[in-house]
């Protein structure tokens, strides 16, 4: 029995043995492992990092400092491309809108060409009853951009058919023509035209208003409405219009 009991104990104390070996071993191998890491982080820089140095933080503030110069600068720069984009912004709106008017222009002139040669077509007694049946609204639109490219002899016969009419309507229809119209101020001969076209605001041009009476200044400008029909001067807060009309150019102030 003690025989028994004595190989008991001494086969636990093998496997006490074995296993204290092997912990022993597993922990030289870790710690083995640990050893070879932290030279790895050392090697690549991870480890033993000295302290910045008063020169360093001195640096990184010279940094700080360019970085917000540079900011400053870039932020200048944008608040001047806005305003720029809005400058911008402002013309194209501001070129879209006269183009707006001058496509309307056109459609006006052109509409006003075509209604004209209608109106030239007709008898005068047809042409002014179609007169007398426009609403007062659409008249102003029809004498001033269709009666102008009807010729002098034709306008004459219109007006005289007009004046001739029985109904109150048609009777009063003349006297608004020559208001809507207007009195001219002057007229000039076609030959201004290629002035006129040109924007060209020669001294002739000049001298026939001076000698009407109307002193142009060196800033006046011409527009062109209609190439060939319609013109604006404008000069200062003054606008005088001249359109092409039986065969001559008149002068009128607009309004």
């Amino acid at each position: 029995m003690n025989k028994i009991m004595s190989f008991c104990i001494l086969i636990c104390y093998f496997i006490a043995l074995i296993f204290g070996l092997m912990w022993y071993l597993t922990y030289q191998q870790l710690a083995a492992e640990r050893m070879l890491s932290m030279s790895r982080m050392e090697a690549e820089g991870y480890l033993a990092i000295p302290p910045p140095t008063a020169a360093d933080i001195k640096k990184l503030f010279t940094m700080k400092n360019e970085l917000e110069a540079q900011v400053e600068v870039l932020e200048g720069r944008l608040a001047g491309e806005r305003e720029e984009y809005l400058s911008l912004t402002q013309n194209v709106s501001r070129l879209q809108k006269e183009l707006n008017n001058l496509t309307i222009q056109k459609n006006a002139n052109e509409q006003g060409e075509k209604l004209a040669r209608m109106l030239a077509a007709m008898r005068p007694d047809e042409a002014a009853s179609a007169l007398a049946s426009l609403d007062d609204t659409v008249l102003p639109d029809v004498v001033e951009y269709a009666l102008p490219y009807i010729e002098d002899k034709k306008f004459a016969k219109l007006m005289g058919a007009i004046a001739k009419a029985d109904s109150e309507r048609s009777q009063s229809l003349a006297g608004k023509i020559i208001e809507i119209i207007g009195t001219s101020l002057f007229s000039m001969e076609l030959g201004f035209q290629e002035d006129l076209d040109g924007s060209h605001l020669s001294e002739e041009l000049r001298r026939r208003f001076s000698n009407n009476g109307f002193i142009l200044s060196q800033s006046a400008t011409i527009s062109i409405e209609k190439k060939g029909n319609r013109w604006l001067i404008t000069d200062g807060s003054q606008t005088y219009r001249i359109r092409k009309e039986r065969g001559k150019l008149g002068i009128y102030l607009s309004s």
